[in-house]
């Protein structure tokens, strides 16, 4: 099993991965709605 602090680092992880995700396609859709390609 892995000990707490792991689960912690990886889920604070996770949560960078999932916002950078987010922010890219929030992006995408700005640009996709200026014309830009």
């Amino acid at each position: 099993m892995l000990k707490q602090e792991m689960i912690k680092k990886l889920n604070e992880q996770l949560n960078l991965e999932f916002y950078s995700a987010n922010l890219y396609l929030q992006m995408s859709a700005w640009c996709s709605d200026k014309g830009y390609e």
